[in-house]
């Protein structure tokens, strides 16, 4: 995991601005921690997972810097679909004072609810699946020993989904060896990294 977290910076994600955003907790040393998701709701990468010890408006701050950063560099148009938390309001106040970037927020409190566009539920209720997937792992795990072993985790698993899940054909990002081979292990990650450095 450290090894990504190094070299995460020489992969370009694919990026819409049109993103899916919510957030949930994780044990991990026996205290909850909270994790931010941001998952682009085109391209199917997973933009970030932050963990925070608290769920305020710094640690969902927190979790965008590096977003709002590559968001920023690439002029990308943003639009975002939460639930009615107010955490992510002070985020996108927090974008436009300090990047410049004016997000246009669309807030879907029901995937039932008629009184938001259909296409809105339906992006919601996308975005709440996928995430559902990382939720039920986490269950199954019943927490981690340790702040680190719960980042170490998310990094490998938003790693995985991005650039070597086959399980529904392609992963959203995937990365090509210079000899053309689309990786597809662990080891060859490594290679991958190797081969950029070079």
């Amino acid at each position: 995991a450290e090894v990504i977290r190094e070299h995460k910076h020489v992969i370009e994600l694919p990026l819409s601005g049109f993103t899916f955003e919510d957030e949930t907790y994780i044990k991990a040393k026996g205290k909850w921690q909270y994790l931010f998701r941001i998952w682009d709701l085109n391209t199917k990468v997973i933009v970030e997972d932050r963990l925070h010890p608290e769920r305020n408006g710094l640690g969902a701050i927190f979790s965008h810097l590096d977003y709002l950063e590559e968001a920023k560099k690439r002029k990308l148009r943003l639009r975002t679909v939460t639930d009615s938390s107010p955490l992510y309001p002070l985020v996108y106040k927090y974008a436009k004072q300090n990047y410049g970037l004016k997000v246009e927020h669309i807030v879907v409190q029901g995937i039932d609810d008629e009184k938001y566009p259909s296409a809105y539920r339906n992006t919601k209720q996308a975005g709440e699946r996928q995430f559902g997937e990382l939720k039920a792992v986490l269950k199954r795990k019943r927490g981690f020993s340790s702040f680190k072993g719960a980042e170490d985790f998310l990094t490998l698993f938003a790693f995985y989904h991005n650039h070597l899940n086959r399980r529904n054909g392609d992963p959203p990002c995937p990365l090509k060896l210079r000899n053309g081979k689309t990786v597809s292990e662990w080891i060859e990650v490594i290679q991958y990294f190797m081969e950029q450095q070079n």
